[in-house]
């Protein structure tokens, strides 16, 4: 049976809600404010490594592909080296230093290491960097513009939506990505789109204020 939008809402904001709300961001890592985790720049308190094949996404193309380069990120060109098969995330992180976009899963399936590539929504995670060659990517870092934070990175320190932070990004990308094409969305509407980018702290309801806000806002 199909589920109705009203109960794809009660499931996304009330996930992961049994357990008391605890705020463990403070204890974690208390030097890093919420300014510091909406722009990307909170550091994770475990930090995950890996190795991701990315098969499922390889095509002909990236395989016969010598390294790539160049990448278009938040504007800017940058120089990297990179054997095209190589996860989009791991070039960010490890040779560009944008460590906004987060590992969590590995598996493009819990949304953390969400980015935009031309203006859409992509896994970094499970992206090769060669398939993104001669897009335009943006990440958490590129939102923030002379020094003034989106709107939507506005609104999730408004509404307090995170705690361990280490989803944020993630919610963040998509929502921009939502916003830009339905810029006045219901919360229904938005529970649907956010539905592949997981909390663990169970934070969906004030996630879902948060971008309404910053809908409104704009």
């Amino acid at each position: 049976m199909q589920q109705s939008s009203s109960g794809r809402l009660s499931q996304f904001t009330q996930a992961r809600t049994k357990r008391p709300v605890r705020r463990i961001r403070q204890k974690l890592c208390p030097e890093a404010s919420p300014r510091m985790y909406a722009s990307g720049r909170g550091q994770a308190t475990v930090v995950l490594r890996g190795f991701l094949a990315a098969t499922q996404f390889q095509t002909a193309e990236a395989i016969l592909m010598a390294n790539i380069t160049r990448l278009h990120i938040n504007g800017t060109q940058y120089t990297v080296d990179a054997d095209p098969q190589t996860s989009l995330l791991w070039v960010l992180r490890d040779q560009l230093d944008l460590t906004g976009s987060k590992y969590g899963c590995g598996e493009g399936q819990c949304g953390a290491c969400t980015v935009l590539v031309d203006g859409n929504p992509r896994r970094s995670c499970i992206t090769p960097v060669g398939v993104v060659a001669t897009k335009q990517i943006t990440t958490i870092e590129g939102l923030e513009k002379n020094g003034r934070l989106h709107p939507l990175q506005e609104a999730f320190m408004t509404e307090g939506a995170m705690q361990c932070a280490y989803c944020t990004s993630g919610m963040i990308m998509t929502a921009s990505a939502l916003l830009k094409t339905n810029p006045h969305p219901t919360p229904q509407q938005v529970s649907q789109y956010m539905q592949g980018n997981i909390c663990r702290c169970g934070t969906h309801p004030r996630i879902v204020a948060a971008v309404l806000r910053a809908a409104k806002e704009a």
